[in-house]
């Protein structure tokens, strides 16, 4: 991972004061790095990212404190330690870079966190595909600053409805209460309040021309696109074949909640140990349409729950759609999401279902998902 700065200088003796305490690796954990999905309904490729002290860094800054001052006890109950964090909002096109960077630290289960030297929009051309495209610099010394890079092995991920259960809260509850510093200094110097801006947002879809033409007219912008896909039942489905020892499963046969967490966890990429909140998934099972008939599971020869594929019927509409989809990472490459999908859908039939939204990645058209539509999002601000 490496950070741009505004000032490039200032990013390198930032590091510089980092590693002359930690000596380029981050093994006690002091540096906490957290990456938030989900964040935009609109978009499923935008993030944040917390960086700045870890609870052991804390714990540490605090056993110092009271070992320099041994005859005056810390009161608990009236004390506040606090640590400043920097959030930043990432808004991709896609999420290609992300994913590939959590299956490589998923593989290797370490990562390097280093400073950029240079801006690189000063060296290279700018384009509106330049933040869409796979970065490369022909000569990445001059850009990257390897002799900062510092060894971390620990990061967290999660998504926003992660967050937002978590009790007690983490020190990742930073990023839903930030200050963008850019906007407050922009709102001092012209002298307007930053509350005074305001924003409309409106949710379309690209077949909506005459409602598009309005918005247009009346000044907004559009500001993202999702595609929206569907599998049409008349087309039939491949069947396709499970891997020997692996097993297909309902809720109806068996319902663990442990093991549902376990490749939930794992299955979004959230790291190697989950965590032990269930509630969570207790609840989801108590939402009026859920039916665990039609929830469906591949078993893995130990017992494990290699893949997930939760599946809802819209009654009325008679239409199916998924949540959540989820493979365990040391089961992926196997075509486990493809016939649990697969099967899943084939259970809709008898409810009356005629087709099924997917998402919008590669996999689902891969496995006979086309695009529909698209859904878009326009914004005006004044």
């Amino acid at each position: 991972i490496g950070l741009g700065f505004r000032k490039p200088k200032i990013g390198k003796q930032i590091f510089d004061d980092l590693n002359n305490s930690i000596n380029n690796d981050d093994l006690r954990n002091h540096i906490r790095i957290s990456i938030v999905r989900d964040i935009d309904p609109l978009n499923p490729y935008k993030y944040r990212m917390l960086i700045g002290p870890n609870e052991e860094y804390l714990n540490t800054m605090l056993e110092r404190v009271e070992a320099e001052n041994p005859n005056d006890p810390i009161d608990y109950t009236n004390s506040i330690f606090m640590g400043i964090s920097r959030v930043l909002e990432l808004d991709p096109q896609s999420g290609e870079n992300l994913e590939r960077f959590i299956k490589i630290f998923n593989e290797s289960k370490f990562f390097y966190l280093t400073n950029m030297k240079e801006k690189l929009e000063k060296n290279l051309n700018k384009n509106s595909d330049f933040y869409t495209t796979p970065l490369a610099l022909e000569a990445t010394e001059d850009f990257i600053d390897f002799d900062n890079a510092i060894l971390k092995k620990d990061i967290n991920i999660k998504t926003l409805m992660q967050l937002n259960k978590e009790n007690p809260k983490s020190l990742d509850h930073a990023v839903l209460n930030t200050i963008n510093t850019r906007k407050v200094k922009k709102s001092q110097t012209s002298g307007k309040n930053k509350d005074e801006k305001k924003a409309v947002e409106k949710k379309v879809y690209d077949y909506e021309t005459e409602l598009k033409e309005a918005l247009i007219q009346n000044g907004y912008t559009k500001d993202f696109v999702v595609p929206v896909t569907v599998f049409n039942y008349d087309k039939g489905f491949v069947e396709r074949k499970l891997p020997d020892g692996f097993s297909i499963i309902s809720l109806n046969d068996e319902n663990d909640f442990r093991k549902i967490n376990d490749v939930l966890w794992r299955g979004f990429d959230h790291g190697d140990e989950p965590d032990d909140d269930l509630d969570c998934r207790k609840q989801m099972q108590s939402a009026p349409n859920f039916r665990k008939d039609l929830t469906t599971i591949i078993k893995a020869p130990n017992g494990e729950y290699a893949c997930f594929a939760g599946m809802w019927v819209d009654g009325v509409n008679d239409f199916a759609y998924l949540e959540p989809l989820a493979t365990d990472p040391k089961y992926r490459k196997m075509g486990l999401a493809a016939i649990a999908l697969t099967e899943a859908m084939k259970k809709t039939v008898k409810y009356g279902a005629t087709y099924c939204f997917g998402g919008g990645s590669e996999f689902y058209h891969n496995i006979g998902f086309e695009t529909v539509c698209n859904r878009e999002k326009w914004t005006k601000s004044w």
